[in-house]
């Protein structure tokens, strides 16, 4: 749904199905991740974990508002020891971004209202 939304220039959409499929990811990521270093002898982090690094990832890289949503994520979990992997995870994927798709030239949401004609403050 967020490719589609994204892709077609639709505003609605967006958060909600980025936040879900972060989520989704990050504790598949998480999973597989958990079962390599138990099968090392190793601890790994809760799965959780993983999921909450995900969604900011996801969310910011998709809206591209990656502050917004690494302080998103601490609003909602309130768990600053995230805050390294969190902001990595989120920049690395805001240039992944960058790199596979350079065409977008605007800042998220904003270019979307730009090219359909409505004026915000944030346009403006």
């Amino acid at each position: 749904m967020t490719a589609f939304s994204r892709g077609a220039g639709l505003v609605g959409g967006i958060y909600a199905p980025s936040l879900f499929m972060g989520a989704a990811l990050g504790t598949l990521y998480g999973d597989v991740v958990t079962h390599l270093l138990s099968g090392l002898g190793l601890a790994a982090p809760p799965t959780i974990s993983y999921a909450v690094v995900g969604m900011s990832a996801t969310l910011g890289s998709a809206c591209r508002v990656p502050l917004t949503s690494v302080l998103l994520l601490f609003e909602l979990t309130r768990d600053y020891s995230l805050l390294v992997p969190v902001a990595l995870a989120t920049a690395t994927a805001m240039q992944v971004v960058r790199n596979v798709y350079p065409a977008a030239s605007g800042t998220g949401l904003t270019d979307v209202q730009t090219r359909s004609g409505s004026r915000t403050a944030t346009t403006s």
